[in-house]
């Protein structure tokens, strides 16, 4: 069950065990949505606010000043790793990733705004993950109760979210989600289809690509 906060916001950058933080949540009986984007499209008064407890990943980065503004009382997570393996995998993410989900243009300009870029630009995101951690370590300094810095990907269980939170519960191992992979061959045409302009090509593939898939874990 959760504790006596009013809401949580996983503030971490994508690529920084954001899925299993989410997941983690849902596990002890929270109300979480992973990529909350309608606080993007509609706005900090977008009926998901009321309606969920916990928000985790794009766009929360963007927005959690404001949402610390809106719902007083809230706990903040921010998820990290090191630099140099978060470029890595941002690196994929910007490659592979795009290849295994659908193109979406809200969240490349979202992307554009909040990093400066929609692609892999080594240096523009190197900035911005140093300048992102300097601002959030200012804007919570004297309010350490508020935070909790957590390196999911070197932690093996969720002690420390179990105690900043005060859930009821032992302890759990990590859930592990998300991790770097190689697109499938349907998602791979799928994309050669939507880069040379033919989305909704594109767009059937992934359809049946998803029902495979479905079919396979259901048969499984």
């Amino acid at each position: 069950m959760p504790g006596t906060h009013n809401n949580i916001f996983g503030i971490g950058l994508p690529r920084t065990g954001t899925t299993s933080l989410a997941r983690a949540l849902e596990l002890y009986g929270i109300d979480t949505i992973h990529f909350p984007f309608d606080l993007y499209d509609e706005g900090l008064d977008a009926p998901v606010i009321e309606d969920n407890t916990a928000f985790v990943d794009t766009p929360v980065p963007m927005l959690y000043q404001k949402l610390d503004q809106r719902c007083s009382g809230s706990k903040f997570i921010l998820t990290v790793r090191d630099k140099e393996s978060w470029l890595e995998s941002m690196e994929w993410l910007r490659t592979e990733g795009r290849k295994i989900w659908p193109p979406d243009p809200k969240r490349e300009r979202y992307k554009r705004e909040f990093y400066g870029t929609d692609d892999f630009d080594r240096d523009v995101l190197s900035e911005k993950f140093d300048a992102y951690h300097e601002e959030v370590n200012r804007y919570f300094e004297g309010r350490e109760a508020d935070l909790l810095r957590l390196n999911i990907i070197d932690s093996s269980s969720t002690a420390a979210l179990v105690d900043f939170l005060g859930l009821e519960g032992d302890p759990k191992p990590w859930p592990r989600a998300n991790a770097s992979r190689k697109a499938n061959l349907m998602q791979e045409l799928a994309y050669q289809f939507e880069k040379r302009g033919f989305k909704n090509s594109g767009a059937f593939i992934r359809r049946i690509d998803s029902g495979l898939r479905r079919r396979l874990r259901h048969d499984s």
